[in-house]
């Protein structure tokens, strides 16, 4: 019937993004960017073709993960972390917001943008608190509390990572 055949379609197209992701992941980790920027390209390109909002947010944050990390271009990749963001909040996919502000956060830290860099942090850290995401909360507070601590704030630093340990015992525990 139609329904199955679209049920299955759905389902390869599903397939084929999440296996272009993953040989884009493993040519990443390998130092094979260009390899890796094609992957995601084309996987950008066939999440659009096929309007797979959630999974362009994904391929958005992979591609300037890659673009930073492996290439150095710091002003292609904020261009990915900003459409992936305002992308995820147009959607409402509240985890590739956070993810967006972390990463773009971290972007902010490295060109030495701290105070803007802290709010992408905090933004990210209370929207993984509001969608129970302990790990991204956890790692969005390690970020903000390591800052502070670079920056010379030890009071703030400590305020926001004294509780961290706890955190991660019941993380563990769970």
């Amino acid at each position: 019937s139609y329904r199955q055949d679209t049920a299955i379609e759905d389902r390869l197209a599903e397939c084929e993004l999440t296996t272009i992701l993953w040989l884009g992941h493993l040519a990443n980790l390998h130092d094979r960017f260009g390899e890796a920027q094609c992957y995601f390209d084309e996987g950008l390109r066939l999440a659009r073709a096929k309007k797979r909002r959630r999974v362009e947010v994904s391929f958005l944050l992979n591609l300037a993960g890659m673009v930073v990390h492996g290439l150095g271009d710091f002003v292609t990749a904020k261009k990915h972390y900003l459409l992936a963001l305002k992308l995820a909040t147009e959607i409402g996919f509240r985890w590739g917001e956070g993810s967006a502000l972390l990463e773009l956060g971290d972007l902010l830290r490295l060109q030495g943008e701290y105070s803007t860099a802290l709010e992408m942090f905090q933004r990210a850290w209370l929207i993984f608190e509001q969608i129970n995401h302990p790990l991204k909360a956890i790692y969005s507070r390690l970020m903000m509390g390591r800052l502070y601590a670079y920056l010379g704030d030890s009071e703030r630093a400590g305020r926001v990572l004294a509780p961290l340990p706890e955190e991660l015992n019941d993380f563990a525990e769970d």
